[in-house]
Parts: C-alpha cells; structure tokens; sequence
C-alpha cells in the first residue's frame, strides 16, 4: 500500500470538494494519487453519475467495487469486516471528527491509513445514510 494524502480537504462552502476518496482508491492500488480522477470535484451533486464514473473507471484497470453498508457501532463494523474481508486492504466510509463524510483505509478489521491532510478519523456512520460502508476491490472479468 502506498500511503498519501490528500490533496484537498472537504470545505465545500469554499467550492473545495475533498478528495479523500480518489486518494483511498490510489492508497489500495499502488497509484499516484493524481493518477485516480476526482469524481467528486465533477459529480459532487449526483450520485448516480459518480457511482458510474468510479465503476467504469475500476473495470478499465480490472476491478469491480464491492459496498457493503454495515451498521453498529465502529467497532461492531470493523469486526464484522474484518470476518468479511480478512487480510485484504478495504474502504470504509463513515463521518469523520471534522463532520463530512471521510473515507480511510483499513486491513483486516483495523483502520491502517488516513488519507486525510488534519488525520480527521472515522467517528460514527455517514451522516446521511446512517450507514457505514464498507468498500473492497476484486478482479474484473469479462
């Protein structure tokens, strides 16, 4: 895993989208985080439109993206996911002390890394859904 930073930190009063998550996915894969386009900088109001964005781009390098919304508390999600996903490096996506949505890595049932610039965590589920997710990669095959 190479461990980084994001580049921008969630302030979107600022007209700054936070690219917590582009900086996971670059972590996980080995990639430079300028490498991985920032889909919420261009579709920060519809999701369906990031979701397919991150979709196509993960199968044009072989991946397919598995979410799983868990709920509890964090330490009932790590260690359900960590019964789910074992030793593999994963996503999770919760509400972070600076109170946005914040995406950090995890292996096992631990959380390894965070991308964020001020190390803002993951204190509860995210804010809308109520829901932690859980994301993992797998191989793409056509």
């Amino acid at each position: 895993m190479l461990k980084q930073k994001q580049r921008y930190l969630h302030d979107p009063d600022h007209g700054i989208i936070g690219d917590c998550h582009r900086t996971a996915f670059a972590c996980i894969l080995d990639l430079n985080r300028d490498l991985v386009p920032h889909w919420g900088e261009i579709y920060y109001n519809d999701t369906a439109e990031w979701t397919k964005a991150v979709n196509d781009w993960l199968r044009s390098i072989g991946y397919v993206l598995v979410s799983v919304p868990l709920t509890g508390s964090l330490e009932t999600v790590l260690e359900c996911a960590n019964n789910m996903f074992n030793d593999a490096y994963w996503l999770l996506t919760g509400e972070s002390s600076t109170h946005v949505n914040h995406v950090v890595v995890c292996c096992g049932g631990k959380i390894v890394h965070d991308p964020s610039l001020v190390d803002s965590g993951i204190i509860g589920p995210c804010i809308e859904e109520r829901v932690y997710w859980c994301e993992f990669l797998t191989p793409f095959y056509s």
